[in-house]
């Protein structure tokens, strides 16, 4: 089975989270032919991890959508964990850029030549 597609949705940070704190929310799809959409990442005590949709309307919210086999569990967390460090790989990138980290080019003391 392969991992044609994967889309994240980042969400907001919260720092000063003691508990698992919600990262993003994700959809894949395998094939070009079935897409699981509400896969959650969240950051735990031992790092991010994945979880699967899961129904709201059964008592104990059991997952709807789930692989059965642990080595297609490892491919699609690596797979999205991968695509996570993307974004935040991009994030930090935008964020030196606007804190300042290219120096005067960003600082406005540009001055435009003669002509």
């Amino acid at each position: 089975m392969k991992i044609t597609a994967i889309r994240i949705f980042p969400a907001a940070r919260k720092p000063g989270t003691t508990r698992a704190k919600f990262v993003a929310s994700a959809e894949i799809e395998l094939d070009d032919e079935f897409r699981v959409c509400d896969l959650r990442i969240f950051e735990g005590a031992k790092g991010r991890f994945v979880s699967y949709p899961q129904s709201p309307f059964r008592p104990d919210f059991a997952q709807v959508a789930y692989p059965l086999s642990y080595d297609l569990r490892m491919k699609i967390e690596r797979a999205i964990l991968a695509e996570i460090d993307k974004l935040d790989a991009a994030r930090e990138v935008v964020e030196s850029c606007v804190n300042g980290a290219w120096g005067d080019t960003l600082s406005g003391d540009y001055n435009e030549p003669d002509i």
